[in-house]
């Protein structure tokens, strides 16, 4: 082992798929071939100290299947950088261009400016001059690198937050020590783009009286709900909560209701709320309207009454006082029309529209939710008249609510209308909604996932799927920046996704499904994990050919790899060898990247992956003699076939990590024998032989009976009954053969012609059970049964089965009743057809005998006129 390397040093790793990789030690970034583009965690903290962020720039090597597939698609990992196509600016204008991005923010051209002078700062430290950011060479200033991070820092940009990684990790680099501000400024830069858990795992390399405990939890409120545990914990170890962090609990508890429910959330504030009094904490006016709004939603609604009652309205201008009263109104009205056990009407929403009209008349903004509740309200009021609601329901209801509030409806409360259309209405039609949102686009309503979900979803769920029209709408939503401020939204986004993948699948539209993928990939949206590969097999199963069905695979890989367990690449194989459409059989190249796939992901494919190739190709070929006429068609099929069994027989004696075993060694052995290739089945058979004495005795006759029957079909099947003689001779001498092997020896000399040597074998060897010979069975008997019929012997061969078997008979012989009966159907449908083309042929003779008395110049004379006919239409046209 040589020297470690210094923190900040780079060290040549072995190539990969032909390429070095530089690995960087801690304090540089590590950088390796491009990986499938999964998303990956920001940052593994390390045991040092102060360790820099390392991970945060890291490339993941792209698997080789993608690789191989770059026509598919191009895409990076959630950190690599979009590809540029700008040629690079020169030096002296790269400074001028990187202040000048930074406001307003261009991020593409801030990270051209900033790599170009990375790359002048690289060039001066590798030729000694310069050591430090302040010094003469340096391209940028530790004032201008702060700046650069802060500026990325406050904004929600997916690209920003991949350049202030690379900046953050390339801190070394300018030699500039990561400091707890550098950090800082990290973290917060999380937190804006939802990686609160990475933030998180950042803020343990902080100080904890530095660490901005209240933007932490903030952020996983708003932005990453699974976070606010993790963050409370770490919390509370090292300070108490402080009122405005309970106030954010309290936030956090009334946004988990639906996913909770009433009483665990209930349980929680009033856990809470005991802490706060022990601790004599006490919450001021927001912290108060923040808590009043959860009681509310519990339906708790006194506190809230005491809340606002410490206040005078009339004198407030505060938007969250006023969204209280609003809230407070709407959850009595709503509990009124519950207990009346009736839908409501506008006539029961008077406390709201007073409330929201002093609102307004006080300059405050009337709140979406009571557009959206107004706007239903009106829908439940006119369902109440009549049970059917149409578009024009939908537009007087949105137009209510907006001269109630006065103000615009939001995609938000369009979307709460659509709803009430599209679920609430048994009798709704869909183009009713499409026609409501036409109206909605028509006034200029930007699409937001609520408003495409409200549409997609019973689009979708439609028989059958109207996948064009959801595609529209789904157009529309992407057609702008979805804003994904907090984890709900990406939840909301993936099931909107997830519903139209579902939908293509069922319409069968593969390309469809692709681009969906793609746009999950460029979105850095993997899958949620349950689910993903039941709709990855679905889309597969509608590709026309292997290679598009190995298309969307790659596509989806690169997508969810990460989170595909062993029983996923089984069952996509699986899949992948069901694929029969325009190709006949599966491409073992192809089939192996998947394997490949797999085994990097840290699963050894077992022998019955490859097996199960190996059977499918035994399938198709038997598929082709049996249903291909044509010689040189069947020819022309059996011989691509066998290359592919080749070319997988090769990859495994090339490949060291596939474990070659008995069944993998039967499968390849019945492939070839299925193909014709009888010499390398044969072949398979000696290696087979060979390895006998290897195996474990406890199982060498269970993994061998197969074997024999395969090698004795081959032998039928190539016309060689020295052959089979000698390997049925060897298989008994050492105790390998079994009831199936029995019944396979049988069939064999049945197909070789032997049959009254097969029967001697049965009625003999087997009847008196001579030298460990099995019982015969009914599928035994049959076997002999069958071959005797087809040689037409129906005397001897019965009539032996029958009096050395009775108690058998009964059973055996309705095969032959079935064959006789078949036979006796045959040929009276024969005499059926024989009897009709003679009854046609004499209707034909008597209605010639009919025109005997028709003279032949009479029928000259009609073809005559016939012809003339003829002519003057031609001439007419």
């Amino acid at each position: 082992m040589g020297p470690r390397p210094s923190p900040g040093s780079a060290s040549l790793a072995p190539l990969r798929n032909g390429r070095p990789t530089v690995t960087l030690s801690p304090g540089a970034a590590s950088l390796s071939t491009p990986r499938r583009s999964f998303r990956p965690p920001l940052y593994t903290p390390s045991p040092a100290p102060s360790p820099p962020l390392a991970t945060l720039h890291r490339v993941h090597a792209r698997h080789k299947s993608t690789q191989s597939l770059s026509r598919w698609s191009n895409f990076g990992s959630f950190f690599s950088p979009p590809p540029r196509r700008d040629a690079a600016p020169p030096p002296d204008s790269a400074h001028s261009s990187l202040l000048a991005s930074l406001e307003p923010l261009d991020v593409p051209r801030l990270r051209q400016a900033y790599e170009t002078l990375l790359s002048i700062q690289l060039q001066a430290s590798g030729s000694g001059s310069g050591s430090g950011p302040d010094s003469d060479p340096c391209p940028l200033t530790t004032g201008e690198i702060n700046r650069i991070m802060d500026t990325l820092s406050r904004s929600p940009d997916v690209g920003a937050l991949r350049l202030l990684a690379k900046v953050f990790t390339d801190l070394p680099k300018w030699g500039y020590a990561g400091t707890t501000k550098a950090r800082r400024i990290m973290i917060r830069g999380l937190c804006v783009g939802g990686r609160v858990s990475d933030a998180l795992k950042l803020a343990g390399n902080v100080p904890p009286n530095e660490v901005e405990w209240f933007n932490l939890l903030d952020s996983a409120v708003k932005r990453d709900p699974s976070a606010v545990d993790p963050v409370l914990e770490e919390l509370k170890r090292h300070r108490d909560l402080t009122p405005d962090e309970y106030a954010a609990v309290f936030r956090h508890l009334r946004y988990s209701i639906p996913d909770a429910g009433i009483e665990p959330i209930r349980n929680k504030m009033v856990e809470t709320l005991r802490d706060m009094r022990a601790k004599d904490i006490r919450l001021d006016r927001n912290g108060g309207a923040d808590l009043a709004v959860l009681q509310v939603s519990l339906g708790d609604l006194d506190y809230a009454q005491k809340v606002l009652s410490e206040w005078d309205m009339e004198k407030t201008k505060d938007p969250k006082l006023w969204n209280l009263a609003v809230e407070l109104e709407m959850a009595r009205a709503t509990a009124t029309a519950t207990a009346t056990a009736s839908p409501g009407s506008d006539g029961d929403d008077i406390a709201v529209r007073d409330v929201v009209t002093r609102m307004i008349n006080r300059g405050v903004a009337a709140p979406q939710r009571a557009l959206a509740f107004f706007a239903v309200r009106h829908l439940s009021d006119t369902r109440a008249k009549r049970s059917f609601l149409g578009s024009h329901d939908v537009i007087a209801a949105i137009d209510h609510a907006e001269k109630v509030c006065r103000t615009d409806a939001s995609a938000t409360v369009w979307a709460e209308a659509i709803r009430v259309l599209t679920l609430d209405n048994d009798n709704a039609d869909v183009s009713a909604a499409l026609d409501a949102y036409a109206e909605a686009r028509h006034r200029g309503v930007v699409v937001n996932v609520q408003l495409a979900q409200a549409l997609i979803i019973p689009l979708c769920n439609a028989s059958p799927p109207q996948v064009a029209s959801a595609m529209g709408v789904y157009t529309d939503l992407t057609s702008e920046p979805i804003p994904l401020k907090t984890t709900r939204d990406r939840d909301r986004l993936l099931e909107l996704y997830t519903t139209l993948l579902r939908a293509a699948s069922r319409a069968g539209s593969p390309d469809i499904a692709t681009r969906l993928i793609k746009d999950l990939r460029a979105r850095s949206l993997p899958l949620p994990p349950s689910g993903a590969t039941s709709i990855l097999i679905a889309i597969m199963r509608t590709a026309p050919d292997h290679h598009a069905a190995f298309g969307i695979y790659a596509h989806f890989h690169a997508l969810n790899g990460a989170r595909l367990s062993a029983n996923d690449y089984s069952a996509i194989l699986a899949c992948f060898l069901d694929t029969k459409r325009s190709s006949p059989f599966a491409p073992p190249k192809l089939y192996l990247e998947i394997v490949q796939d797999m085994r990097r992901s840290g699963f050894r494919p077992d022998s019955q992956v490859l097996a199960s190739l190996l059977r499918s190709y035994g399938a198709r070929a038997t598929g082709v003699l049996r249903s291909s006429s044509d010689p040189a068609i069947r020819a022309s099929h059996l011989s691509s076939i066998h290359k592919a069994i080749k070319d997988l027989h090769i990859f495994l004696r090339l490949d060291e990590l596939v474990e070659v075993d008995v069944p993998l060694l039967n499968a390849l052995m019945d492939a070839y024998s299925r193909v014709g290739a009888y010499t390398s089945a044969f072949e398979v058979w000696g290696e087979l032989v060979e390895r006998r004495s290897r195996e474990d005795a406890a199982r060498v006759k269970e993994l061998y009976g197969p074997s024999i029957s395969i090698t004795l079909d081959t032998c039928a099947r190539s016309d060689q009954l020295g052959r089979a003689r000698r390997i049925w001779a060897w298989a008994r001498h050492h105790g390998l053969d079994n009831p199936h092997t029995w019944d396979t020896w049988v069939e064999c000399l049945c197909r070789l012609g032997k049959l009254d040597e097969a029967v001697d074998v049965v009625c003999t060897e087997m009847k008196i059970q001579q030298a460990g010979a099995p019982r015969p069975t009914k599928d035994t008997l049959e076997v002999l049964l069958r071959f005797a019929w087809s040689r037409e012997d129906l005397n001897d061969v019965p009539r032996r089965v029958m009096q050395d078997f009775p108690e058998m008979w009964e059973d055996v012989s309705g095969l032959l009743e079935r064959k006789v009966g078949r036979l006796l159907q045959a040929r009276k449908e024969r005499g059926m057809e024989r009897e009709q083309e003679r009854d046609e042929q004499q209707r034909k003779e008597d209605e010639l005998g009919e025109r005997e008395d028709v003279s032949q110049e009479q029928l000259e004379q009609v073809l005559q006129r016939l012809a003339q006919g003829g002519k003057r239409g031609t001439e007419a046209k």
